[in-house]
């Protein structure tokens, strides 16, 4: 069984777990047919070759809640839009904050860049604002 490599735009970090993992399963395969006590390596082998299953399947699985988000045509657009409908709102804060947070959730999943939409949300940070947290997770 060999393990194939796809690049999908993951971190230095991931790409290094996969390989050492790689390197070990590739070195477990090499040693179960070579040593003595062959059937524990090769229980060894097919845990090892379970986990790298697992492990895939979890990068295969979509994120859960964002997957509309995911599926945007044309991220950068549509949240420029919103904005655009945000600054112009008239209605209650709380329809106000809901329409931020999807603002948000939309430039965090996508890497966009809005030009006024962080000074829009320092506009409310107040001392006094009873949601300053709800504000805070939305610059996250």
């Amino acid at each position: 069984a060999v393990v194939s490599t796809q690049s999908t735009g993951d971190s230095d970090g991931e790409e290094e777990e996969k390989k050492d993992k790689q390197k070990k399963m590739g070195h477990l395969m090499r040693t179960a047919g070579v040593t003595k006590k062959a059937r524990n390596k090769m229980k060894k082998l097919e845990r090892a070759r379970l986990i790298l299953r697992k492990d895939a399947k979890k990068k295969r699985a979509p994120e859960g809640v964002f997957l509309a988000i995911h599926l945007l045509n044309d991220p950068q657009t549509f949240s420029e839009r919103l904005y655009k409908q945000l600054s112009r709102l008239t209605d209650k804060f709380d329809i106000k904050l809901m329409v931020l947070q999807l603002i948000a959730r939309v430039v965090g999943i996508h890497q966009l860049f809005l030009f006024n939409f962080y000074p829009y949300l320092q506009k409310y940070l107040n001392h006094s604002q009873v949601q300053c947290t709800k504000i805070l997770a939305a610059t996250a």
